[in-house]
């Protein structure tokens, strides 16, 4: 059982590792793209004005580049620590620790990430490509603890029974 949740632990965390870092480049790339567009200010007037002319792309004005650098910094942390998580499931030390802040780190990116109308070009903005990614990453994490309990269960079940022996 404990070499299950490791496989599927180890699946979780290198997915969620490897698709937060593929995505942090595309939310720089997606802010600074805002930039160039939108510029870094935006008045309440000119969102208006675009929401009252019926131009979907209207929402677009209202996300800041500075969330979007935000979100993929976070990303960045949930890739990072997948990846940290995963060499302490095999040395066996810190899982508890490190899996909460991963699944601290991964909702707080979620959070962080705007969500915004995207185009054809694009397969989904940041916030829903934080939710998948959070999501993947807070199983990997789940795996994770469960093999590290099962192994420490299993550790004291060997203990009692050394002892048993040597009482005998």
């Amino acid at each position: 059982m404990r070499i299950l949740t490791i496989i599927l632990a180890s699946l979780c965390l290198l997915a969620s590792a490897g698709l937060g870092l593929a995505r942090s480049s595309t939310n720089f790339k997606d802010a600074k793209d805002f930039e160039a567009s939108v510029g870094t200010k935006v008045d309440k007037a000119t969102i208006a004005a675009a929401k009252a002319a019926g131009i979907k792309e209207a929402s677009v004005l209202e996300i800041k580049p500075a969330e979007l650098r935000r979100g993929g910094i976070g990303m960045i942390g949930v890739g990072v620590l997948s990846l940290l998580l995963l060499v302490a499931v095999f040395v066996k030390k810190g899982v508890p620790a490190i899996a909460a802040t991963l699944v601290a780190t991964a909702a707080l990116t979620v959070i962080l990430n705007p969500q915004y109308d995207v185009g054809q070009l694009q397969a989904m903005s940041a916030r829903n490509a934080a939710m998948l990614i959070g999501g993947i990453a807070m199983v990997g994490a789940l795996f994770s603890y469960v093999a590290d309990r099962l192994a420490q269960s299993r550790r004291r079940g060997r203990e009692q029974q050394a002892q048993q022996l040597a009482a005998a």
